[in-house]
């Protein structure tokens, strides 16, 4: 199925579109909801097939014929990190459980959308016109800690000390890059100025099996969590207000407060 609807691709200069984003090719447009999960799927079968060798040079070559423009080696080149696969999967997984909760009338989700410096995981605008701009990080059996005083993330794995993140901190400020979709009046963020003016509410979701330590608990520090929707998150100003929140949380904290 690849081979023959990747033609989206062809012309577009490889250093302007990622081998296996879902850029359409043309400017702020790209899948959104279920045709936006079956080419995740697509990209994921892809993948899988160079890491694990099972179809061989031959299928790739035959799925990137169409897309000559943007080469084997570049298709390689993106199918090196494990992570990357990783991401792209926990991207599938977290846009099929939206859609399958939220269902596809009145919502829009948009996986990997382009801003000027990064690349946003996951854009979600609700019915009531709220965006949701998410960025899933994280690795199951971690825990994460936010240090008010340091401005700072730490994460450490179960029995183990704790590490700075830089990686956590460099999340947030790719989240804050959505503003510059606003400023450009991206059709992305609506096509009206009440559209574009709603609450955009940036959070990253941690990955399943993934804690906030226990140093952060509400218990210790209230000034740290906020209720928000039917749910609660950590919420971090730095300097603006980004939530954290853990993947089991992701649907309570997406809807609308219980009147």
């Amino acid at each position: 199925m690849f081979n023959k609807d990747a033609r989206y691709l062809r012309g577009i200069d490889a250093n302007q579109v990622d081998i296996l984003s879902l850029y359409t090719g043309e400017e702020n447009n790209y899948f959104d909801n279920y045709k936006a999960l079956d080419r995740l799927k697509e990209e994921i079968d892809i993948l899988l097939s160079v890491y694990t060798g099972v179809a061989g040079l031959g299928f790739i070559g035959m799925v990137v014929s169409p897309v000559t423009t943007l080469g084997l080696g570049a298709l390689l080149s993106a199918a090196v990190s494990l992570e990357y696969f990783y991401r792209i999967a926990r991207i599938h997984d977290t846009l099929k459980m939206l859609l399958e909760y939220f269902g596809d009338d009145g919502i829009k989700i948009i996986p990997r959308v382009r801003t000027k410096n990064a690349i946003i995981d996951l854009l979600v605008r609700m019915p009531d016109k709220r965006i949701f701009v998410l960025m899933l990080r994280g690795k199951e059996n971690t825990v994460v800690m936010w240090r008010e005083d340091r401005q700072q993330f730490f994460v450490r794995k179960k029995g183990r000390g704790s590490q700075k993140s830089d990686s956590l901190n460099r999340t947030i400020q790719k989240l804050n890059t959505v503003l510059d979709l606003k400023k450009a009046k991206s059709p992305i963020m609506g096509t009206t100025n009440a559209e574009r003016n709603a609450p955009t509410i940036k959070t990253i979701v941690l990955a399943p099996g993934a804690e906030i330590a226990e140093s952060n608990s509400r218990e210790l520090l209230p000034e740290l969590w906020a209720d928000f929707g039917q749910s609660e998150a950590l919420k971090i100003c730095n300097p603006s207000i980004t939530y954290v929140v853990k993947y089991d949380n992701l649907i309570k904290f997406m809807l609308l407060p219980k009147k």
